[in-house]
């Protein structure tokens, strides 16, 4: 007789939620955008949470869900915490069939919810959502040694072919859009809709959100996650724990996420924080700190000889409160595919949009320590200067010499190529001959910092002149962002 050599089989099911980039870019203001995060991630709560608690409690396999992502009673929402794909092990009572039931009744009691505080029909808004609104299923059966990122890998590829048959709502092409009526301008009765949120004053105008009348928003996306879960059986640990911590990061830096899965992660933030000691990018540096605490140090200690590393690369753009927030949304997301295609990884580009409609940006690359460095320390002390010091007139003054000297600036990094000595000797003999006059020594440390920033810069690239255009977007970013007098009579 034959030996029998069939294989137990597990059966997985996954969900996934969308469109969200189409509807986000819905949202035409800071309270828009917040509000647009909001009704998805309260959407998937509503549906996960059933699944992952009670008797017939599933296991996840992704994302890891805690408590804190099913407490619906947070200050601000259960924004930031909720992804939009979920994969889990399908209980026997599961099916593709109860699981689609489970979807739409949440879909239509939130319809329900929307059409009382819209004050619309509940079947024109079910009908809207139900073809705006796309909860895609799907059901695969493994081998039960199959690993955890083997599941998840071919889920993942099942969700995007589930996702190439996405339509556009006849609804939305004859102007119904409800959700955009709920986002961007709500009433008092229509913030009824946000269940158990008490801290919601701050998003409902891009004024009270801004810093100084400038907002920023951020993307941000793993480097070499891919290659480096290829290699590990159980995927990466800690990631749950640093999704956590990064939201309270932002939340406590006056900011909010608009999405979180994983190691794609959006927000927004005013450019300084209340206590006016950190701005945006010293933030995405504690950011960086954190994810090197929970996820990167842990994984080398038990893989040492793990390679690539894992990094993240960051697109941030900065504008006008009243410039078109979607549009500095989508900026973010093309900053960031800078960051990973022209910084090379592990990297920032940044834009700042003016009032005036004149920019600035740059790309840093977080590998090059000392440039890095640099750069952190040449913002925290314009943060000092102008907060601690109240020193904003010497501040407006060094842009203009560093473009007045650009010439002869360059002269001494090219004449001094390869002696790094000479070049920081000439330098500072430099700037000391032009900034020698009583009250110019108590800011010895940030002349320093601008000459540090020029060198590393310039041992970086090799190019004078792009030393010098960075250092001087740089400080151009500080004036506009950071000083004490912003003019707000504009």
């Amino acid at each position: 007789m034959a030996a029998n050599n069939t294989q137990e089989k597990k059966r997985v099911i996954g969900i996934t939620i969308g469109p969200i980039s189409r509807v986000l870019s819905w949202a035409r203001s800071t309270m828009g955008i917040w509000s647009s995060s909001y009704f998805f991630s309260d959407l998937a709560r509503r549906i996960i949470q059933p699944l992952a608690t009670g008797e017939s409690k599933r296991v996840f396999l992704k994302p890891t869900i805690s408590e804190e992502m099913l407490d619906a009673t947070m200050s601000r929402g259960p924004i930031g915490l909720f992804p939009d794909q979920y994969v889990f092990e399908a209980v026997e009572t599961d099916t593709v069939a109860s699981i689609r039931k489970h979807c739409n009744d949440v879909l239509k009691e939130r319809s329900e919810k929307l059409a009382e505080v819209l004050g619309m029909p509940m079947d024109k808004v079910l009908v809207y959502l139900s073809s705006t609104i796309k909860l895609y299923i799907v059901e695969y059966s493994f081998d039960e040694d199959t690993t955890t990122m083997a599941i998840v890998d071919k889920m993942q590829d099942l969700f995007a072919c589930a996702e190439c048959r996405d339509i556009f709502p006849t609804e939305e092409e004859k102007g119904g859009n409800v959700l955009q009526r709920l986002f961007d301008s709500p009433t008092k009765d229509q913030m009824a809709y946000y269940d158990g949120v008490t801290d919601i004053k701050r998003f409902e105008s891009t004024e009270e959100t801004a810093y100084e009348r400038y907002v920023a928003f951020v993307n941000a996306d793993g480097d070499n996650f891919g290659k480096t879960l290829a290699q590990l059986p159980g995927g990466i640990s800690g990631m749950g724990n640093f999704s956590r911590e990064m939201r309270k990061l932002v939340m406590d830096f006056g900011g909010n996420v608009i999405y979180q899965g994983g190691d794609d992660i959006s927000f927004y933030a005013p450019v300084v924080n209340d206590y006016k000691t950190q701005d945006i990018f010293g933030l995405i540096e504690s950011i960086d700190k954190l994810f090197e605490e929970m996820v990167c140090a842990p994984l080398r200690k038990q893989y040492p000889n793990l390679k690539p590393s894992l990094s993240l690369s960051y697109g941030v753009a900065i504008a006008y409160a009243k410039y078109p927030m979607a549009e500095t949304r989508q900026k973010a997301e093309k900053l960031l595919n800078d960051a990973k295609n022209k910084g090379g990884r592990n990297a920032i580009a940044y834009e700042v949009r003016k009032h005036s409609g004149h920019t600035l940006s740059g790309i840093f690359n977080k590998a090059e320590v000392a440039l890095n460095e640099s750069r952190i320390d040449l913002i925290n002390k314009g943060i000092e200067l102008i907060y601690f010091e109240h020193n904003d007139e010497f501040l407006h003054s060094v842009p203009y010499f560093v473009a007045k000297h650009k010439t002869m600036l360059s002269f001494i990094l090219n004449a001094n190529k390869g002696n790094d000595k000479e070049m920081k000797t000439m330098l500072g003999n430099y700037f000391f001959n032009n900034f020698n006059e009583e009250g110019h020594t108590k800011h010895d440390v940030f002349l320093g910092d601008i000459q540090k920033f020029i060198l590393a810069k310039y041992k970086s690239s090799h190019d004078a002149s792009q030393a010098i255009s960075d250092v001087q977007s740089l400080l151009r970013y500080i004036i506009l962002i950071l000083r004490k007098n912003h003019d707000t009579k504009r």
